[in-house]
């Protein structure tokens, strides 16, 4: 028997956009940066509060950082070549040359959340129907949008 029951939340939840164009105009609309999108996404796939989602993207940030530390050091065994890597290292540099705050660092990563969840509504991120690479892209664009937004070119 169940003493208590929990919500089920769909895997892809409805937005409030489907294009990179109805997200851009729906931002001009309201005013809202993209980033805001990225929690209202992310509460609505999870059912967490917004200081929830906060809270957790500061955890995934920490772990993306402490990664990098480790394995920036050099003292791992590479026996082959890694790729693509695009836009993603350049992004990993200004990213750690700004000294951002946390705040800072959680809504950029969303937007560049918001921007995987618009490629994804295109396409999607299946490897038999677009190739290898189409992971590894999306990643791609989506440091590229984090560059920009940094200033970048």
């Amino acid at each position: 028997m169940l003493s208590r029951s929990r919500k089920v939340f769909p895997a892809v939840p409805l937005s409030q956009f489907t294009s990179a164009e109805e997200l851009l105009s729906l931002c001009q609309q309201t005013g809202r940066p993209l980033w805001e999108y990225g929690i209202d996404y992310e509460m609505a796939r999870s059912g967490w509060s917004r200081n929830e989602v906060i809270d957790y993207m500061t955890h995934v940030i920490e772990i993306m950082e402490q990664s990098a530390r480790k394995d920036l050091k050099g003292d791992i065994d590479m026996n082959g070549i890694i790729y693509p890597t695009a836009g993603k290292v350049e992004a990993h540099l200004k990213y750690n040359k700004k000294a951002l705050d946390m705040e800072k660092k959680v809504e950029l990563m969303l937007t560049t959340s918001v921007i995987g969840i618009v490629m994804s509504k295109d396409c999607n991120y299946s490897a038999e129907l677009y190739g290898c690479q189409v992971e590894p892209e999306a990643a791609s664009a989506m440091a590229a949008a984090l560059v920009f937004l940094m200033d970048g070119s």
